[in-house]
């Protein structure tokens, strides 16, 4: 989802332009695109749970909890070998949405079989 949100940036900013390190460091610390890929995370992370229980069927709950629990490991590290690249605020919403997330991915894929 980075990778994807990265070229959406440079799309707008070459779109607008100015491509230039100010107006993409703009655009890159944006709250909207920021938001965006908050959400698009947290979805791909709900994704991953549902994967996690379809592949791993009767365990596919436990599984989902295991790909959320990884998402946060993988996000505290990022987090801790980059201080100050991602804002406080979508830090701790991404950490509390990462596992209910994947647990949701994994519930619907036990409860509906989809």
């Amino acid at each position: 989802m980075g990778f994807a949100l990265a070229i959406a940036i440079a799309g707008l900013a070459a779109q607008g332009g100015d491509n230039s390190p100010q107006r993409l460091e703009a655009l890159r610390t944006n709250a909207i695109v920021r938001l965006i890929g908050l959400f698009g995370t947290t979805f791909f992370t709900g994704i991953g749970g549902y994967v996690a229980a379809k592949m791993s069927h009767p365990n596919g709950f436990s599984n989902s909890l295991v790909v959320g629990l990884v998402s946060v490991l993988l996000a505290v590290l990022l987090a801790t070998a980059a201080p100050g690249m991602t804002p406080l605020w979508k830090l701790l919403i991404g950490l509390l949405a990462t596992v209910p997330a994947a647990l949701a991915g994994g519930y619907v894929a036990q409860r509906f079989g989809v």
